[in-house]
């Protein structure tokens, strides 16, 4: 399965929970009852998903199923 699903598990559960989030916010309707209130949840839900992968990311980690390599010039 690491072939597959590349990334850390602590990524892969962020990815669920901001996706149970947004249908959360979906399904209750926030967009038409609140839409202040939707926009500023989307934000911080896009913000903290940025802050767990900046914080949890170390130099070296494998991001791509295949290396990333330079193209040559010319």
């Amino acid at each position: 399965m690491k072939k597959l699903f590349i990334g850390k598990p602590l990524h892969w559960l962020m990815i669920a929970a901001a996706t149970g989030g947004l249908y959360w916010l979906g399904a209750g309707q926030f967009h038409r009852v609140n839409y202040g209130g939707f926009l500023l949840a989307v934000m911080g839900i896009a913000v903290a998903c940025v802050i767990i992968v900046l914080a949890s990311y170390r130099r070296g980690d494998r991001i791509t199923r295949d290396a990333l390599e330079d193209e040559p010039d010319g």
